[in-house]
């Protein structure tokens, strides 16, 4: 990792933020353009075997294709949705902290998590089994 910084080191050009914000930004970056090289695949030791005695399967199976179904969705957001959605609903980061992290407003940044949401709901169909409407994540 540190000789691909050195390789990019023409290109650093001082805007007044700190050589280090230019160098996380850069980490950012190659990490990503290393996870789209690898693909998205899930190691077999990483799923969830289920205890089948109780019941025939079904809901463990249905449990398995709504998380594809939601991975599949994901994977389908813009970039931008994704890392939103990632600091936010993974990470748990605070929203300022999230904009300081994705270099936006805090405006920016919720109508950025607004729109992700409502695409994947979009993509995923907005509506539960029993026509109930599946509650928003949290947007402060």
């Amino acid at each position: 990792m540190f000789v691909r910084f050195l390789e990019r080191a023409d290109t650093f050009e001082d805007r007044g933020v700190p050589l280090i914000t230019w160098l996380f930004r850069l980490a950012r970056n190659l990490s990503i353009d290393l996870q789209r090289r690898q693909g998205r695949t899930i190691p077999f030791s990483a799923m969830v075997l289920a205890d089948f005695s109780t019941d025939d399967g079904q809901t463990h199976l249905t449990r398995l294709a709504e998380r594809q179904e939601l991975r599949l969705a994901l994977a389908s957001l813009p970039p931008i949705y994704r890392q939103v959605l990632l600091l936010r609903v993974v990470y748990h980061l605070p929203l300022p902290e999230t904009a300081r992290q994705l270099g936006r407003t805090l405006g920016a940044t919720k109508a950025l998590q607004t729109r992700a949401v409502q695409l994947l709901r979009e993509r995923m169909g907005s509506d539960d089994q029993d026509g109930e409407r599946i509650p928003s994540p949290p947007m402060a």
